[in-house]
């Protein structure tokens, strides 16, 4: 900068210059950065390449579906093979996804667990009711409907290998919607609800606690992808997995 100046110093045009450089230096100056680090990088070079990356804007995946900010949420989960029915899983699954929405402020709050499991254990008639009543009842706005289609932690008891998978379809129910037209997720083009589905690595069956262990890491994994269409995703941040 000082060679600069001493040279705009000894033209008779310093004053002149200066004025009109001071507002076009920084654009000329950016624009020409720009275009050398694109160019670098079209070439290949290791370093620029880089650079236009962590300076892009981040990808964002906006939510598919969003709920009023004050709404109470229930969360429903359903197992459609009883005898796959895994409290761990549950229990895992729903803390889970209210930690998630209560952290991306997702809706207001959300029903607590013992408060749909009691809704059910005092309703002899509860397997007949629809969706809909189910939200109401809970006195929610909204309901997400998470089946469990297929949960799979441990074939049999003399099985010696964990294989942690589950398969979940979801749906968004409600309260205030005429009951023809009470799911209001996913489109109709999704008719038996979103899949979700997640599978981890297999593991030795040391003892019941390892297999309760695997099943709570399911349920917390398919917990973050049931909640990403309520939230805004940006795609570059890794899906914290249990380890």
């Amino acid at each position: 900068m000082r060679h600069r100046d001493e040279c705009e110093g000894r033209c008779h045009h310093a004053a002149a210059f200066r004025a009109r450089g001071a507002s076009r230096r920084w654009p000329r100056a950016a624009a020409t950065l720009g275009l050398a680090a694109l160019a670098l990088a079209l070439a290949g070079c290791n370093i620029f390449g880089p650079l236009l990356f962590f300076l892009s804007p981040p990808q964002i995946d906006k939510a598919e579906y969003r709920f009023a900010p004050k709404s109470r949420i229930a969360i429903f989960i359903e197992f459609a093979e009883p005898s796959q029915e895994n409290p761990v899983f549950r229990k895992a699954l729903h803390e889970k996804l209210e930690q998630i929405f209560q952290r991306r402020k997702v809706g207001g709050t959300v029903v607590p667990l013992d408060e749909v499991q009691r809704l059910r254990q005092r309703n002899p008639d509860f397997e007949g009711w629809g969706l809909q009543r189910v939200c109401r009842e809970l006195k929610a706005d909204a309901l997400i409907y998470l089946q469990v289609e297929n949960l799979n932690v441990r074939t049999t008891p003399q099985y010696p290998i964990i294989e942690p998978s589950a398969s979940i379809r979801m749906k968004v129910i409600s309260a205030d919607e005429p009951s023809a037209s009470a799911r209001v997720w996913p489109g109709s083009a999704e008719r038996e609800g979103r899949l979700v589905q997640r599978a981890r690595a297999f593991r030795e069956a040391t003892s019941p606690v390892t297999v309760d262990a695997e099943a709570r890491k399911l349920g917390v994994d398919l917990a973050y992808l049931c909640a990403m269409p309520f939230y805004d995703v940006d795609r570059e941040e890794p899906v914290p997995w249990e380890p």
